[in-house]
C-alpha cells in the first residue's frame, strides 16, 4: 500500500542555491563573459520538518527535522582568473515512536572550489565541481557527475548531483567548444538505505575517469557529441543489495535541438557499453543498453512553459525485466509551467513520468506564491507508485510520498 507523508519546509534565504537546478551544466561559462569583480558572498538556510506514518509496528511515526546551511564565495581578481567556493552544512535528527531509534547527524559538504584560468582562447578549470550533460528532462548523456539521492530522486529535497575533482580544459572550436575533463577521483552514486537515513560517502576509486564533449551549431541546429570511460554505477536498488564497488565502462553520447515552427525539439540518445543490468532476483549481468530521449518544448507566451518528452532504453541482448530500465522500455515524461498571474505573484509548476510498458510513475506538483520581491511561499506534493513486481522507480519509493511547505526570503 502507498504510504503517504506529511513535510513541512522552512527555507530562509535565496529561492534557488544553485546546487540542483534543471538546466545543463558546462564545464565552465563562455570564454568572453568573464570580467574582473570584486568579492562576492551568498548564503542559503534552510529549515524543514518531515512527518511519515509507517507500516512498521515498531515505528509507527517517522519524522525529521532538518536544517541546512549553504555558503558561496566567488571572485575574479582580474578577467583571466576566476575562483569559486561552495560549501554546505546538514543537520538532521530522525525521530520515531520507539525512542531507541533516536537518530541525529551532522555533515560538512564541500559543493565548489576551483579555479579558472584562460589562457589566449583557452580556459582551464582545477578543483571540485558539478559537472552535468544533456538537453532533455531525463538526460540519458548526463553520465559524468553520480547521483546524490540520499534525500530521494526529486527536488526539491533531493534529486542532486554529487561534485567532482577535475581537470577540465575548454578550447573554442568554430561555432562551439572541445571540453576535456579527467577526473582523478571517481565517486560512486549516494542512495538512502532502507531507514531513510542518510547513507555514509561513497569510497573514492583509485583511478580516474576521462570525458569528452564537442559542442557545434550548424545553421540552426544545435549538436553535441559525448564520449566516456568511467564507474559503470549501481542504479537505486533495494538497500540490501547494492553492490559496493563498480567496474568500469565506455560510454557514447549524441544531443541534437533545434527550433520547430513555434516550439523546440531535442533529441538525445547514449550507447552504454556493457552495462550492468540487475534482474527480480538482483543478478547481476552486462550488456549494451541504449537510452533515448525525445522532446518538444512550447512557449507561446510568457505565462505558460509545456515540455512533453519520450524516453526510452533498449538492452540489446537481454530479455527478461530488469531494474528500473529494460530489456525495452518506454516512459511519458512531462512538464508544465503555469504563471497564474501575469505579474509572477502565483506560478503553477507540474512534473510527471509514467511508465508506458511497466506500472511505474511519478509525480511532483508545486505551486509558488510570491509574497514580495524577497519572500516566496510554496506548497507542493510528491507522488511515487508502481507495481514492485516491475522493478520500477516509483514502486522503490513508493514510500516516500509527502507534501512540503516552503518559505524563502532573498535580501
Amino acid at each position: 500500500m502507498s504510504l503517504v507523508a506529511l513535510a513541512a519546509a522552512l527555507a530562509i534565504g535565496a529561492p534557488d542555491d544553485g546546487l540542483a537546478d534543471d538546466e545543463p551544466i558546462e564545464i565552465g561559462p563562455p570564454i568572453d563573459e568573464a570580467a574582473p569583480r570584486g568579492v562576492e558572498l551568498g548564503a542559503h538556510w534552510t529549515s524543514h520538518l518531515r512527518v511519515a506514518t509507517s507500516d512498521d509496528p515498531l515505528e509507527a511515526i517517522r519524522a525529521r527535522l532538518g536544517s541546512t546551511l549553504a555558503l558561496a564565495l566567488s571572485w575574479s581578481p582580474e578577467p583571466r582568473w576566476h575562483l569559486a567556493l561552495a560549501t554546505r552544512v546538514r543537520h538532521r535528527v530522525d525521530l520515531a515512536s520507539d525512542p531507541t531509534r533516536f537518530d541525529p547527524g551532522a555533515e560538512a559538504e564541500l559543493r565548489r572550489a576551483l579555479v579558472r584560468w584562460q589562457l589566449a582562447c583557452r580556459e582551464l578549470t582545477l578543483g571540485l565541481d558539478e559537472l552535468r550533460w544533456g538537453r532533455t528532462l531525463s538526460r540519458p548523456t548526463d553520465l559524468v557527475s553520480p547521483l546524490d539521492w540520499r534525500e530521494g530522486p526529486l527536488l526539491p529535497e533531493g534529486g542532486e548531483r554529487l561534485p567532482v575533482v577535475l581537470v577540465a580544459l575548454r578550447q573554442p572550436l568554430g561555432a562551439g567548444a572541445l571540453d576535456l575533463a579527467w577526473i582523478p577521483l571517481a565517486a560512486e552514486n549516494r542512495f538512502a538505505p532502507a531507514s531513510h537515513t542518510p547513507a555514509p560517502a561513497a569510497d573514492l576509486g583509485a583511478s580516474g575517469e576521462l570525458a569528452l564533449r564537442l559542442t557545434q551549431r550548424v545553421h540552426a541546429l544545435d549538436l553535441a557529441l559525448g564520449w566516456r570511460w568511467g564507474l559503470d554505477r549501481a542504479p537505486a536498488l533495494p538497500a540490501e543489495a547494492r553492490p559496493s564497488r563498480s567496474p568500469r565502462h565506455h560510454a557514447l553520447g549524441l544531443e541534437l535541438a533545434g527550433p520547430l515552427g513555434p516550439m523546440r525539439w531535442a533529441a538525445e540518445s547514449a550507447l552504454l557499453v556493457r552495462h550492468r543490468l540487475f534482474d527480480h532476483v538482483l543478478a547481476e549481468r552486462h550488456d549494451e543498453l541504449v537510452r533515448w530521449a525525445l522532446q518538444l518544448a512550447w512557449t507561446p507566451a510568457i505565462f505558460l512553459d509545456l515540455v512533453v518528452e519520450l524516453e526510452g532504453a533498449h538492452a540489446l541482448a537481454a530479455a527478461a525485466p530488469t531494474w528500473h530500465e529494460g530489456p525495452d522500455d518506454l516512459w511519458l515524461r512531462s512538464r508544465l509551467g503555469l504563471m497564474l498571474a501575469f505579474d509572477g505573484v502565483l506560478r503553477l509548476d507540474a512534473e510527471s513520468r509514467v511508465g508506458l510498458r511497466r506500472d511505474d510513475w511519478w509525480v511532483r506538483i508545486a505551486l509558488a506564491v510570491r509574497a514580495s520581491e524577497i519572500v516566496e511561499l510554496g506548497l507542493g506534493l510528491t507522488l511515487f507508485g508502481g507495481a514492485p513486481l516491475d522493478l520500477g522507480l516509483g514502486a522503490l519509493y513508493d514510500d516516500a510520498d509527502h507534501v512540503w511547505l516552503r518559505l524563502s526570503i532573498a535580501p
